[in-house]
């Protein structure tokens, strides 16, 4: 079953959310890391709790049920 945004200006529309450049370059500061390979491990966990973050307040304002828990 799709899941389609339900209000506002994007209205009957769905999406794919994908972080594959900001998981493959942590590290770079163009996608929010310290721009040290050293630091990839930290970068890596910090870029994806940030994603997790944006992509849970995205499912919210489309007014669709988030799917996924999210750790504290």
């Amino acid at each position: 079953m799709q899941e389609l945004i339900s209000e506002g200006k994007y209205q009957g529309l769905g999406a794919i959310f994908s972080a594959s450049r900001a998981s493959m370059y942590a590290f770079e500061k163009e996608y929010g890391g310290s721009g040290l390979v050293t630091n990839l491990e930290e970068d890596l966990i910090n870029g994806i709790s940030a994603f997790r973050k944006s992509e849970k307040e995205a499912y919210e304002v489309a007014g669709i049920n988030y799917p996924f828990a999210v750790a504290a």
